[in-house]
């Protein structure tokens, strides 16, 4: 489910986040990344660059990790 970034609390730990930018235009693309919410409230991407206020994504989702069973 997405949330919007504006409602992310500050994660206890590094958190990565799935993120989504809304187009600025109905005919637009939406573009998709992973996001790391550190526990000081700062964005990052994948290489610990921080995110400026104006390139903060819309919306956010949590990543699952799969479900898996053991091959018996």
């Amino acid at each position: 489910m997405w949330k919007e970034i504006l409602i992310k609390e500050k994660p206890d730990t590094r958190h990565d986040v799935l993120c989504a930018w809304q187009p600025s235009h109905r005919e637009g693309i939406w573009t998709y990344d992973v996001l790391i919410h550190w526990p000081d409230g700062i964005w990052t991407d994948s290489m610990e660059n921080e995110v400026q206020a104006c390139e903060m994504p819309t919306y956010w989702a949590e990543i699952q990790l799969p479900k898996w069973k053991a091959i018996s």
